[in-house]
């Protein structure tokens, strides 16, 4: 293992990876602790994130980020991959709903709403 520190896939550039897990911070402005702000609206830094997998997600790899996003808001489509998000449709922060986006190459994605009493319980 090796551990690099930079800008999101700064570090990594030129890079592809079989896996790419993520956790990118979520919280709107200066609500919660810092190291969880992620903008404004606290999709900003998930925004830049998701933007950058389709250049480091090797062929046959896979991406799972964790993350918040705004009810409402259609699943992220990124062109060249396939995304398929568990939510249970409800975030911590109101107005907002968890996200558990898995990334792989091909097209089209979907949504998988789970019970907001079963989320975080090992279903996945």
């Amino acid at each position: 293992m090796e551990a690099r520190i930079g800008d999101l896939f700064e570090p990594v550039k030129g890079e592809r990876f079989d896996l790419i897990v993520s956790q990118p911070p979520c919280y709107p402005g200066s609500e919660g602790p810092l190291f969880l702000q992620g903008g404004p609206t606290g999709t900003e830094i998930a925004a830049r994130l998701l933007h950058g997998i389709a250049e480091h997600l090797a062929p046959r790899g896979t991406a799972v980020v964790h993350t918040s996003l705004p009810k409402g808001a259609p699943v992220p489509e990124i062109p060249g991959l396939q995304t398929v998000e568990y939510t249970p449709e409800e975030g911590e922060v109101k107005g907002t709903r968890h996200s558990l986006l898995f990334f792989t190459h091909g097209s089209g994605a979907r949504q998988i709403v789970i019970g907001h009493a079963l989320w975080g319980r090992g279903l996945i």
